[in-house]
């Protein structure tokens, strides 16, 4: 058999079996999620997330809330 013939063939029997387990690994697990499954999963999430805290001054709070830790003046 020819050795240029013998290597196109072994060739495209590489790119079969590569494309075949990118397939295989890439592939979606499940169904793909349509738009209003987002939008409703996104607003249940934002349902069950926690308020924001804000100050006197409209800023948002992160962390502790002075109000009620007591005043902090920086100094020890």
């Amino acid at each position: 058999m020819n050795p240029n013939l013998l290597f196109l063939v072994g060739a495209v029997v590489l790119a079969v079996l590569g494309s075949v387990l990118v397939r295989l690994v890439t592939r979606p697990r499940t169904r793909p999620i349509g738009a209003n499954e987002i939008q409703q999963a996104l607003r249940n999430m934002s349902r069950h997330r926690p308020r924001r805290v804000h100050g006197p001054d409209g800023v948002r709070l992160i962390g502790r809330d002075e109000s009620t830790d007591g005043p902090t003046t920086g100094v020890s």
